[in-house]
């Protein structure tokens, strides 16, 4: 079941909430490319916002830590985080983290339990596009942020 509702007051932002995967998929999250297709099947609880206009985009979702096979796949490590994506700015929705806010420190995302992916993906043309993802592995909780810029 998918709830979407305008964030009014945030840019034009839009935030939407979805039970599972295949409910995100179903309302044309994945397809819209707000969702990466290849989050774990088992993904619940996840919380999008994202600004029509751009490809920046907010997500959280929760795991089965058992499910996580092709997410890992898809992941690159990282210590140093893209210029891209070194600085997020505030979505001003209750369920991003401060630490994942405004300059990111990656001995702070350790701290909170998180480690830190950045993902290439396809953009326009020819260009592509950089995802940074916070994972925690041991209680299957993940966020990322894609920012506007390369």
């Amino acid at each position: 079941m998918a709830l979407s509702v305008p964030c009014w007051g945030c840019n034009g932002r839009r935030e939407a909430s979805y039970s599972t995967l295949t409910d995100a998929i179903s309302a044309g999250e994945t397809a819209r490319g707000w969702i990466p297709d290849w989050l774990p099947r088992s993904s619940r609880v996840i919380k999008v916002s994202y600004d029509p206009s751009s490809p920046t985009t907010w997500c959280s979702f929760h795991f089965s830590p058992d499910d996580s096979a092709t997410f890992r796949q898809n992941l690159i490590s990282t210590t140093t985080i893209p210029a891209f994506v070194r600085h997020i700015p505030n979505p001003s929705v209750v369920w991003w983290p401060g630490f994942l806010t405004g300059r990111v420190d990656s001995r702070e995302v350790q701290k909170h339990g998180f480690q830190l992916y950045a993902v290439t993906e396809p953009d326009v043309g020819a260009a592509t596009r950089t995802v940074l993802f916070a994972v925690n592995w041991t209680t299957g909780y993940a966020l990322f942020y894609r920012s506007a810029g390369s």
